[in-house]
């Protein structure tokens, strides 16, 4: 059986230029039983702002199954991290 899921991104910015997310591949099919640190998808962020505000932090809810493993100038593999299961979300 399938299950599907939908995230929620809520952008913070108080500066002059809007951040970015893009998904820069698309998201894969994950099983329920993958292990941990499986790759769905690989995330580029950024924020035209100068200096300290074009800072970014990316975060995930605290529970989640999954977690942002940075890489290398604002690019984030969104890996598991946690037991899926797709009867608990």
């Amino acid at each position: 059986m399938e299950g599907h899921c939908r995230v929620q991104i809520q952008v913070i910015d108080i500066n002059d230029h809007v951040p970015e997310i893009i998904l820069t591949s698309t998201p894969s099919p994950v099983r329920e039983d993958a292990p941990r640190g499986t790759v769905v998808a690989l995330i580029s962020a950024r924020d035209l702002d100068s200096g300290d505000n074009g800072k970014m932090t990316l975060k995930l809810s605290d529970g989640s199954p999954f977690s942002l493993k940075p890489s290398f100038s604002n690019n984030y593999a969104l890996v598991t991290s946690g037991t899926l299961d797709r009867e608990s979300f």
